[in-house]
């Protein structure tokens, strides 16, 4: 009966320019440690991660390159 509480927030970019981005842009992140997991501020995650990509170049990015397995509730 307890909610799931984010425990770390890890994003692993292979491209230095948008690790680079994403490290840069922490403070508006929806998904926080201690946070209670919530599907809706995950969903909004991938919005403002794909607009700061686009609006920073990545013009051909597509959510479709976001892990599906973006939430690990077994570890």
């Amino acid at each position: 009966h307890k909610p799931y509480k984010i425990s770390r927030v890890v994003y692993d970019a292979q491209d230095a320019g948008i690790d680079s981005l994403f490290n840069a842009d922490l403070k508006n992140s929806f998904t926080k440690v201690n946070q209670i997991a919530d599907w809706n501020n995950i969903e909004n995650e991938k919005l403002r991660l794909e607009s700061l990509l686009k609006n920073n170049g990545y013009y051909n990015f597509s959510p479709q390159f976001f892990d599906n397995q973006m939430i690990d509730t077994f570890k």
